[in-house]
């Protein structure tokens, strides 16, 4: 090949140098095909950046669900360690009254066992005043 000699097509386009890289010459329908994938490339990456966005804020929403759900289980459990509390004070309550009627029943029944068996009374004359009238008369 001599001096001025043409290697390329006078329909080929130019590039800096820096378009052609490290290999050398870069066809313009090989930096078209590039062009297009960086390009699918962009799309395919905003779309899977609004996939993450959209689960990243639905993850959110299921972390803030999650710790309402923990406050009120924190208010239940600590509703129910008072009500459990309060239903044992209740029992230890109950309890104390069954032991407490049993030893009023058995009292009641050694009194009535030592008490004298009570007989009628007789009338007290002196204390109806129309029945005295009669007698100082």
């Amino acid at each position: 090949m001599g001096y001025g000699d043409k290697i390329v097509d006078q329909s080929a386009v130019c590039f800096n140098q820096l378009a052609c890289g490290y290999k050398g010459f870069v066809c313009k329908s090989k930096l078209d095909d590039t062009v297009d994938e960086y390009n699918d490339l962009v799309d395919k990456f905003n779309r899977l950046r609004s996939d993450y966005n959209d689960v990243a804020a639905k993850n959110r929403s299921l972390v803030d669900s999650a710790s309402e759900l923990l406050a009120k289980n924190k208010g239940l459990t600590e509703s129910l360690t008072t009500a459990q509390s309060q239903l044992e004070e209740a029992i230890q309550l109950q309890q104390l009254l069954v032991l407490t009627n049993e030893r009023l029943k058995r009292e009641l029944a050694d009194v009535r066992r030592k008490a004298p068996e009570a007989k009628p009374a007789s009338p007290d004359r002196s204390k109806h005043p129309s029945k005295n009238a009669d007698k100082t008369t």
